[in-house]
């Protein structure tokens, strides 16, 4: 593999030095990095400049960007060393703002619509996001922001291949280029390391979300004439009725109605109704109806894993929950990512192609392992003057994480993204204007001999005075 590094299209590579070179691209860092050094010798006339474009190639290209910083530096009194930082074209994207509302499209249509209006020489053909958007605002954020908004709403992934191409695709379904095995030959067979780790099993699971509604029901009191206090049971979600031997009562809101303009007054926190006459005596001839609300608790476990781990408990509050399923939904991703043990796997290789957010499977017999794994990083660096290496880093896709989970369960529920950011765009431009004004002075041409001189002078004979500043005042 013969590393090629232009610089505006020119082959640099014999200025640069060579162990300089490293690249980075990681996941949800949406702007892949170079870096390198060229050292600029006494008597030579080439040096980078910030905005130059920069290309890395082996057999096709592995990085296409533009200088984004030079720090000069003097290694030795006759060298200056030049040292070059690198954005990919992602950078690009970063330039213009988007001041724009969608509503009652797609994704796809979405990215068409910023590309053809803000980043025409981009293009959308790995785009692949047909989902539905019922409004979205853009309040002038980048394109990169705007195409990260999307992602985070919709639980996809994206980045900018090196061709200018836009990728948009479900979070956790663009394969890697290849796959790695115990002889596949496609990487240094030693760099492969597999990590196991159970420091954070999880097998059975407590969620405790906020309050639901559950169905109506009545609680019955006796009355003995004097009682006017009764606490309630349940905490009822909404305004309940009451009826006293059958009767009708009007029912208000303790602490906030006027008590004399109501039968009963009602505490929704402290759970309990007042009367402000005591109903007469009698058996069960109290009713109170109302939905109760009841606070949320799910247990889910695991039981293979408690047979091989033995138990291992976890619980989780979070009072945004307001159902049982969604609890469910919580706990059956907690136990999904946690109830095994998890695995982090590294490898070296000689092969490009792969990216962040690529799946890979590594099957190693002698490892004991075959999983997919999900690429969090590809770092690139030169071994030797024309031989670059790729060290790739790993997790299992059972770290995702949970709020991934969720949004992917509702967007196959059906959901559409409802973003409701308001945005008021004024658009003012600046004009330049300016008046020029010119003046000529033709003298009149004389038909005598005169002289002129400068200074007071009498007007006698051929003697005219030459006046700098204007014409005398009269």
């Amino acid at each position: 593999m013969n590393i090629t590094l232009k610089i505006n299209g020119t082959d640099r590579t014999s200025k640069v030095v060579w162990n300089t070179v490293q690249m980075s691209d990681v996941l949800n860092e949406k702007v892949d990095t170079v870096s390198f050094a060229i050292n600029k010798h006494a008597g030579s006339t080439y040096a980078p400049a910030v905005g130059d474009t920069v290309e890395v190639l082996d057999t096709t290209t592995i990085y296409k960007g533009l200088i984004l910083s030079i720090k000069k530096v003097t290694d030795g009194h006759a060298i200056v060393r030049y040292e070059v930082d690198c954005v990919d074209n992602t950078h690009y994207l970063n330039r213009v703002l988007v001041a724009e509302t969608f509503t009652s499209t797609t994704i796809n249509d979405i990215i068409d619509d910023l590309v053809a209006n803000y980043a025409p020489t981009f293009t959308t053909t790995n785009v692949n996001a047909p989902v539905a958007v019922e409004t979205i605002t853009f309040n002038r954020i980048s394109v990169t922001e705007a195409l990260q908004k999307l992602a985070k709403l919709s639980n996809y992934s994206w980045y900018v291949d090196y061709n200018n191409d836009i990728h948009f695709f479900e979070k956790n379904t663009e394969a890697a280029p290849f796959n790695i095995s115990d002889t596949s030959n496609n990487y240094i067979y030693d760099s492969l390391e597999v990590s196991e780790d159970i420091s954070q099993l999880r097998n059975k699971v407590f969620i405790r979300g906020g309050e639901a509604e559950g169905d109506p029901r009545t609680e019955e009191f006796d009355g003995d004439g004097t009682k006017k206090f009764f606490k309630l049971s349940n905490k009822f979600a909404s305004l309940p009725t009451v009826t006293v031997g059958g009767v009708g009562k009007t029912v208000g809101v303790d602490f906030l109605d006027d008590e004399a303009d109501f039968d009963v007054l009602w505490n929704f926190n402290e759970t309990y109704i007042k009367f402000t006459t005591a109903p007469a005596a009698g058996t069960n001839n109290v009713d109170v109806t109302g939905i109760p609300l009841y606070d949320i608790l799910v247990q889910v476990e695991d039981p293979a894993s408690i047979s091989t781990y033995g138990v291992s408990e976890f619980a989780r509050t979070d009072t945004t929950i307001s159902s049982k399923q969604e609890a469910y939904d919580f706990a059956v991703a907690e136990l999904e990512a946690y109830a095994n043990k998890i695995s982090e796997a590294s490898f070296s290789t000689y092969t490009s192609g792969l990216r962040s957010g690529q799946v890979i499977t590594v099957n190693s017999t002698q490892r004991g392992v075959n999983e997919d794994f999900l690429i969090q990083r590809v770092s690139f660096s030169m071994v030797s003057k024309n031989v670059g290496m790729y060290r790739v880093e790993l997790a299992t896709l059972k770290t995702i994480t949970l709020i991934d989970f969720l949004i992917n369960q509702l967007r196959q529920s059906g959901e559409q993204i409802r973003d409701t950011e308001n945005i008021l765009l004024q658009k003012f431009a600046k004009f330049a204007e300016s008046v020029s004004i010119a003046e000529v002075f033709t003298p009149q041409a004389l038909n005598y001999a005169v002289s002129f001189r400068l200074g007071p002078q009498a007007v006698t004979g051929t003697l005219r005075p030459f006046i700098i500043e204007g014409s005398p005042l009269s």
